[in-house]
């Protein structure tokens, strides 16, 4: 389970810290296995231009930067 939420927390962007606490586990750890992560998911990054000369994202981030 620990797994599960620490991969729910990096995609979300929580802090290594408040993962830790939420996890119980020690703060270099988290820090340990989130780099592991990032890492990995560098490598398995494509070497290769997307094919099509438009992409679309989604709308993740339409309001950033507003306060609420």
């Amino acid at each position: 389970m620990q797994v599960v939420l620490l991969m729910r927390g990096i995609c979300k962007g929580e802090t290594t810290r408040e993962l830790a606490a939420e996890l119980q586990l020690n703060y270099k750890t988290v820090l340990t296995m989130r780099h592991r992560v990032q890492a990995n998911a560098e490598i398995e990054q494509p070497n290769t231009a997307l094919p099509d000369s438009h992409s679309e994202t989604d709308e993740m981030f339409q309001n950033s930067g507003e306060k609420r």
